[in-house]
């Protein structure tokens, strides 16, 4: 069976989670989270759902995290940004007004490097 991995920031202590995403779960304590992760063999635990991200297993690489690659186009062109899902295509937003967002499509998957920032650590990846 297959299992969609994802991550997201406790709602109590604001450390990150990995597990199964769930709603309206019943925790430890019988209150229901809106939204939580579970893992097996544990209670949920609620999560802020605006720190929600999916694994992509192809990149090993969660929503919102700063990856750099290159472009499988010639001339090839340095990628920088964060993984995103829209409209059930992984893309990467980067901070270029010409060149807003690049679509996995154009991405040589052997250069991808995940540098192990994120935009909810490092807010400032969006903007700068």
């Amino acid at each position: 069976m297959l299992h969609v991995l994802f991550r997201a920031k406790r709602k109590d202590n604001g450390k990150w989670v990995q597990g199964f995403y769930v709603e309206k779960a019943l925790q430890a304590n019988s209150l229901v989270a809106e939204h939580a992760i579970q893992q097996a063999g544990c209670y949920p635990v609620e999560i802020e759902i605006d720190t929600l991200g999916q694994y992509r297993q192809d990149v090993k690489a969660f929503d919102g995290d700063w990856i750099m690659a290159e472009t499988n186009k010639i001339p090839t062109q340095r990628i920088e940004g964060f993984l995103d899902f829209q409209d059930m295509e992984c893309v990467i937003e980067q901070n270029d007004n010409a060149f807003p967002v690049c679509s996995f499509a154009v991405i040589d998957r052997l250069t991808i490097k995940v540098t192990g920032k994120n935009i909810y650590d490092n807010p400032e990846l969006r903007s700068s």
